[in-house]
């Protein structure tokens, strides 16, 4: 405050004193004025030539400001970098009847912008953008060739339009000095072409598929080479049973994606078939029209289609369900069948052998027999022996009463107290020995000796 109160009165008192010396016909230092100039300007300025209808021969004196380079001689001065706004103080020295004579130039400095720094991605791809930044805002932006890159002249946003490389430049407008231009280059690239891969996609382990691929470059990848590897040239060797991607690759640059084309390869193994039903059921001996134990297995349906069966008797049959091969049914066929089950698969089968044995139906001959009753009132009945039989077991009821069971070695039997008129139903229940025996009854109603 005391500085701005210091040249009010300074400047209404140099008018003051230069109205008076022109009164007189004194020399005068004319009118003050003020000046806008830019630190970058080289020239010497002449302070003189900016007064207004002064007299020569007064002397300079800088008030205020630092930096530049001031001649008090020659009234000249050269701003620099580090010159500040200034005030200079222009002075006729008056010779009686004269009085002194003062005016006042005063300078504003505008600063050159230098070294204004730029940032952002100097790689785009065509039809995608990068933004630049100015460490210094109030720029403005532009391109040097807009059909290779255009930019927002306010955000900065560079997209990509053609495959080039142009300069992007940032303005800064700063009279009265000159615009201060910064720039950066950018470089825009074609993104690759997106490849279309060809190739057999079902193997076996340990074969192989070779695969194909446009445009030629690119790179080729397996997801898990564990189950599919794949090599340079797009050779896919089957490992394991599984399923691997196998992808080409088409690496972008420049800022541009990478493109790639996949396809799943199926690599099968030889099926697998494992019994999963007890042991004791591959070979087992039943009855004809009597149902098996059902035999089942498991198939890997990673590496086969299902399961079948061959060599079985007629009633049994085969049926696959969520990789159960289950073999079941009541055989009406007599004798010994050798089967095979078999894991169907697209790289082979696997095969597990058993045998069903069916046993015809054993039955005993029963008759009456009252010849050899050895009592009166007297049942007996008399049955073919069967060969391997060791026992016998049976049943009995008279005339529909209680039944009574037991068992014999003889291939006979006799009921006693058989009254007048009874009927007596016999039954073979069983037989010791024998495999598939069938109950076998009959019905007597003739006595011996009836009382």
């Amino acid at each position: 405050m005391k500085n701005l109160f210091f040249l009010f009165v300074l400047f209404f008192g140099i008018a003051s004193t230069h109205v008076d010396a022109m009164a007189i016909g004194c020399p005068t230092a004319g009118n003050g004025s003020s000046i806008t100039i830019c630190d970058s300007y080289a020239t010497p300025i002449s302070l003189f030539g900016l007064l207004v209808g002064a007299s020569s021969g007064g002397n300079w004196t800088r008030m205020s400001g630092i930096g530049g380079s001031f001649d008090a001689l020659t009234g000249t001065f050269t701003p620099d970098v580090n010159t500040t706004d200034s005030s200079f103080l222009y002075t006729i020295v008056g010779v009686t009847p004269c009085l002194n004579d003062s005016s006042i130039v005063l300078m504003t400095v505008v600063h050159q912008p230098t070294a204004v720094a730029l940032s952002g991605n100097q790689n785009v791809c065509i039809g995608l953008t990068s933004t630049f930044v100015a460490a210094v805002s109030g720029g403005t932006w532009s391109s040097s060739d807009t059909s290779i890159a255009s930019v927002n002249a306010i955000t900065g946003v560079v997209t990509g339009i053609a495959a080039g490389t142009t300069s992007i430049s940032y303005t800064i407008a700063s009279a009265p000095c000159f615009d201060a231009i910064f720039t950066r280059t950018i470089t825009v690239t074609a993104p690759p072409e997106q490849p279309i891969m060809q190739g057999y996609t079902g193997i076996c382990a340990g074969s192989y598929s070779v695969f194909s691929a446009n445009p030629f470059g690119g790179s080729w990848s397996s997801s898990n080479s564990a189950v599919a590897m794949v090599d340079n040239t797009g050779f896919v060797l089957g490992v394991s049973s599984g399923t691997a991607v196998i992808t080409y690759t088409i690496y972008g640059s420049g800022g541009c994606e990478n493109r790639s084309d996949s396809k799943n390869v199926r690599v099968t193994s030889t099926p697998h078939i494992v019994l999963t039903s007890s042991p004791s059921t591959a070979n087992q001996m039943v009855c004809v029209n009597s149902p098996i134990v059902p035999i089942t297995y498991a198939i890997d349906l990673l590496d086969a289609s299902g399961g079948d069966a061959s060599g079985l008797p007629i009633g049994l049959l085969g049926s696959n369900n969520a990789g159960i091969f289950t073999i079941s049914g009541t055989p009406t066929q007599t004798g010994s069948f050798p089967y095979i089950a078999h894991a169907v698969g697209w790289c082979g089968f696997a095969s597990l052998a058993g045998n069903i044995s069916v046993l015809p139906e054993i039955n005993a001959t029963l008759f009456c027999d009252p010849t050899q009753s050895t009592a009166p009132n007297a049942a007996f009945i008399d049955w073919v022996p069967i060969p391997g039989a060791t026992n016998y077991q049976y049943s009995y009821s008279i005339d529909g009463g209680p039944e009574i069971n037991g068992s014999t070695a003889n291939s006979n039997y006799e009921i006693m107290n058989v009254l007048s008129g009874q009927n007596v139903t016999f039954t073979l229940t069983g037989a010791t020995g024998i495999n598939c025996f069938q109950e076998t009854s009959t019905t007597c109603s003739s006595l011996s000796n009836e009382v």
